[in-house]
């Protein structure tokens, strides 16, 4: 079966002086340590790389 490695997040990352503030776009390690493998079906897999395929962009 695919599998997809789950191992950095998107996330804001807010000011501590400004909480109202949308926040600062990073990549971070998700929470508790919960890196980890995802196994998805093969027809979810062959999607996500044509969609992969038909960006340039190594971050979509």
């Amino acid at each position: 079966m695919p599998a997809i490695r789950v191992q950095w997040q998107h996330k804001y990352r807010k000011d501590p002086a400004n909480l109202d503030a949308r926040g600062v776009p990073v990549f971070a390690p998700p929470k508790d340590g919960s890196e980890r493998t995802l196994v998805i079906p093969p027809f979810l897999a062959e999607l996500l790389e044509r969609h992969l395929e038909s960006h340039d962009n190594e971050l979509v």
